[in-house]
């Protein structure tokens, strides 16, 4: 597996501006991936809550940084607070403008099938991508079983989302995540808002 770009996801932040270790976890499998010259350039996508103190995208980054990854290879998307805008702001933002042909997305076990799903629903006619996850044996088990249990939710969401539009529309995406009269858009708000309540891993 050789691909131009590693796409770490966000994986939520402390009040003190620290990661979690599944977030280091993810961070170290992509410096193992650039220093073998399995991928030059290293994506990190991720805002966050409204109540972090900083970006994901910047705690990565300067983590990152303290791994000997030089700067101009590290990429920053401080825009998306979920998933589906992960994929989407770095599609827009950074991947089509850049011509990236391939991608492999970094995350953990329990937010794989979803990552999966949507990557590939977003940017699965335009790019090609490669999926490596982390482990979740550290976890605590009670912690990643709620966390399994909201992931089945979105997932059960997320088809229903996707069997509206073809693979690749990013216009469809686009109003989903913006227009409010979307007949998704409240839905996946009220879900948002009840599962807040119940993630407590990212």
């Amino acid at each position: 597996m050789i691909s131009e770009i590693a796409i770490v996801l966000g994986g939520g932040i402390s009040a003190e501006g620290v990661l979690p270790f599944w977030t280091e976890d993810r961070l170290n499998k992509a410096v193992k991936l650039y220093h073998t010259s399995m991928v030059s350039k290293l994506l990190l996508s991720g805002k966050g809550r409204d109540d972090f103190p900083v970006t994901e995208a910047k705690a990565m980054g300067d983590y990152l940084i303290a791994k000997n990854i030089p700067p101009k290879d590290i990429i920053r998307e401080e825009l998306s607070r979920d998933t589906i805008q992960n994929a989407f702001f770095s599609a827009i933002i950074h991947l089509i403008p850049m011509c990236i042909k391939s991608a492999v997305i970094i995350t953990n076990k329990f937010h794989l099938q979803r990552s999966k799903m949507i990557f590939d629903h977003v940017l699965g006619n335009i790019i090609h991508l490669e999926y490596l996850s982390v482990s979740d044996k550290n976890i605590d088990e009670k912690l990643l079983n709620q966390r399994n249990h909201t992931e089945q939710e979105l997932i059960i969401f997320y088809r229903q989302l996707f069997s509206s539009f073809d693979k690749g529309d990013l216009k469809a995406i686009h109003d989903f995540i913006f227009n409010p009269i979307n007949k998704y858009y409240s839905k996946y708000r009220e879900l948002e808002v009840k599962l807040s309540r119940e993630m407590v891993l990212y």
